[in-house]
């Protein structure tokens, strides 16, 4: 019997591109109880091109080596990847492939264009692929939706969110929820179900792993298109699984640690946006005092002195929120100082 086809509405299968040659797949491991695996893609390499979640099922005696990993080491980030059976994606979907055998490695990085961390603690597991929850392959005429998407999926113990890559440049998120929402049930956890968060979509946020879009913002009213109106999502507690806009996702990776002699001038996108958490952009914007939109490199520019004394003087955002650090506001003194890079000076007198 094959994989369960895709039941949130994804994509049908698209011809597979002629340059597509049976390839190494990296790929995230999660889910405590139910293991769930997350793709590892790129932009800008064919074989790769593609989003895809599935639940697996390991043999027992690998699977007490992963929840052993998991317990022993929480804050790794487990991985697996193929490379003496290798396959192409679209097999996965077509029911081709219901089975390959990989190694799992207990922790992975982003340097080196991304790799795996020490030597696997098992080897050639047949991982077998219960469900696809998810898949898709990038479309070069996609447009960013205005609001970051999430694909929330599980069971009914544990429930994880990954965002919804559509164009580049982009980023890779997956977490784990503290706690299952009370809304979602097992048929929709199972099959998958897409949220419209209440978050802008750009710009790209270059933030450390510790610190991604969303965790740590507490509960968020979302939009998912089976519901007639706003749904809860508590993110308290979430725990990452992984973030990156590297790991040869983007053709560029637009958050690139800069490279040469001495200091960088600061840059908007990489150093000053992530800077912006969502309730510094809801108080300074116009659903709270109207005064600026946080997420354009522009008007942060045009308006950079009223921002800087909202921070000095503690006002963004109110309390009981933290107020910034001072290696905060001199990171966006830099940015003005630098000339804020890359738009430059105003060529209009900013808005009174």
């Amino acid at each position: 019997m094959g994989p369960t086809p895709p039941s949130d509405g994804d994509m049908p299968a698209m011809p597979m591109p002629q340059q597509e040659t049976p390839a190494v797949h990296g790929m995230f491991m999660f889910g405590s109880d139910t293991v769930f695996l997350s793709h590892m893609p790129m932009f800008a390499m064919a074989n790769h091109q593609y989003q895809v979640v599935l639940q697996v099922t390991l043999p027992p005696d690998a699977m007490n080596l992963y929840r052993a990993q998991k317990q022993q080491h929480p804050q790794a980030v487990l991985n697996l990847a193929n490379p003496e059976d290798e396959f192409i994606l679209p097999d996965l979907q077509t029911g081709t492939r219901t089975q390959f055998n990989a190694s799992l490695w207990p922790d992975y990085t982003n340097d080196g264009g991304g790799t795996q961390i020490g030597d696997p603690f098992a080897t050639n597991v047949p991982v077998h692929v219960d469900q696809i929850v998810h898949f898709r392959h990038f479309d070069p005429n996609a447009t960013r939706p205005p609001n970051l998407e999430y694909l929330l999926f599980g069971t009914a113990t544990e429930a994880h969110l990954s965002h919804l890559i559509t164009s580049e440049p982009d980023f890779q998120h997956i977490l784990t929820l503290a706690t299952v929402p009370r809304w979602a049930g097992a048929d929709q956890l199972s099959g998958g179900v897409e949220l419209q968060m209440p978050v802008q979509s750009t710009p790209i946020r270059c933030v450390p792993p510790q610190t991604p879009p969303l965790t740590g913002v507490g509960s968020l009213d979302v939009v998912v298109q089976s519901q007639p109106s706003p749904v809860e999502v508590d993110l308290t507690g979430a725990t990452l699984v992984w973030y990156s806009t590297g790991n040869l996702l983007n053709t560029t990776d637009p958050c690139a640690a800069p490279s040469g002699n001495g200091p960088a001038p600061a840059d908007f996108t990489r150093d000053i946006a992530p800077l912006f958490r969502p309730k510094d952009i809801q108080h300074m914007g116009p659903d709270g005092q109207g005064i600026v939109d946080l997420t354009s490199a522009a008007d942060v520019r045009d308006h950079i002195d009223d921002i800087l004394h909202q921070l000095r003087t503690k006002k963004m955002p109110p309390p009981p929120d933290q107020p910034w650090t001072p290696e905060q506001i001199a990171k966006l003194e830099q940015w003005q100082t630098d000339n804020f890079p890359p738009i430059g000076s105003a060529t209009h007198p900013p808005t009174p």
